[in-house]
């Protein structure tokens, strides 16, 4: 190889390199992403349940994470085995 051409791919090469360290220093290195916490959840669920055993209902409830998975589940003495697969659904859905 010539001396001109290995000039220009060592060139080339610390172009791609001080390129691609402006690149990293415009992006973050970590992505922070809201999730909720247990014991948030775990509030949410219980709320929803007091809310319509006033009503004189007896449901299940659950509440997903950001990836659709279940983060709490909860279901109340008298209902029915459905209501589980009835709320996952729901709130898959809502998600």
């Amino acid at each position: 190889m010539n001396k001109r051409a290995h000039l220009i791919i060592v060139s080339l090469s610390l172009l791609a390199m001080a390129g691609a360290a402006f690149a990293e220093e415009e992006q973050p290195v970590l992505v922070t992403i809201p999730r909720m916490s247990l014991d948030t959840a775990l509030n949410a669920a219980q709320a929803a349940i007091n809310a319509c055993r006033k009503e004189g209902v007896q449901v299940a409830v659950t509440i997903v994470d950001r990836g659709g998975h279940p983060q709490v589940v909860l279901r109340d003495v008298l209902a029915m085995n459905l209501t589980l697969a009835i709320s996952r659904n729901k709130a898959y859905t809502a998600l």
